[in-house]
């Protein structure tokens, strides 16, 4: 994702303040622009979807069909596989580029490997669906969880439900997704907060939603409050500098 710029517009502040022989900094309105980073950054997790359960479900019935009816693995024909009919029970070997139904009198050779792979075919059953499917909800949030990751970088404090930030990645070994990340730059002039989540560019079957529209949809909605307080502060200032003439 493009950064984006949330600026610390001063060039009319200093102008006023100029007249009042007094400098001010873009580093006196941090605490202004990281409340309303912030503030931001609470919208875009309450506006960002989570993955749909329904859709989480469906589609992990058919991997818990793939995992345990295709051994050692449904997306390649390896030598030896076990195929399991779903609806059947009927189990087919495949040893030495033939097939063998395993209610046949198989070859010794063929029935020992019969027997490796239904060990493992078990030992994948061990797992029951609805258990295997609930591992794989718990990432629903992952797509929230990014803003959040956004503040923490910030070192801003957004409380946020436990189910957020402990969403993770269901590989085994662990891989989570692209960390989001915001970066404070500037000072002098211009202060300004760049916020990267590349974890919402990726298109996939659970997110077709946009990033940088969430993220700018949010500021929209809280550059008033910005505007006001940068205003107000200023006006203290002004009026501080004044008293000091």
């Amino acid at each position: 994702m493009t950064g984006l710029r949330i600026d610390t517009a001063l060039s009319k502040i200093r102008n006023r303040l100029a007249k009042l022989k007094r400098d001010t900094s873009a580093s006196e309105f941090r605490p202004e622009l990281a409340e309303f980073t912030r503030r931001t950054l609470n919208d875009c997790i309450r506006t960002t979807p989570a993955r749909s359960e329904a859709l989480i479900a469906k589609n992990q019935h058919v991997q818990y069909q793939h995992r345990v009816n295709s051994i050692p693995s449904f997306h390649e024909l390896l030598d030896p596989s076990l195929r399991v009919n779903a609806v059947t029970g009927e189990a087919w070997i495949f040893y030495a580029g033939k097939w063998y139904n395993a209610a046949w009198h198989l070859p010794s050779e063929v029935y020992a490997a019969f027997g490796e792979l239904n060990a493992e075919r078990n030992r994948r059953l061990s797992t029951i669906e609805a258990q295997f499917i609930a591992q794989r909800k718990q990432a629903r949030f992952l797509y929230r969880k990014s803003w959040w990751q956004v503040a923490q970088s910030l070192g801003l404090s957004i409380v946020v439900p436990s189910d957020v930030i402990e969403s993770h990645s269901r590989h085994n070994p662990r891989k989570e997704p692209p960390r989001a990340y915001g970066q404070w730059r500037g000072g002098q002039r211009v202060l300004s907060v760049v916020i990267q989540n590349p974890f919402l560019d990726v298109p996939t079957m659970y997110w077709k939603g946009n990033g940088k529209a969430i993220l700018a949809e949010a500021t929209a909605r809280n550059r008033a409050w910005f505007n006001k307080a940068v205003h107000d502060k200023t006006e203290r200032n002004i009026s501080a500098a004044r008293r000091m003439a």
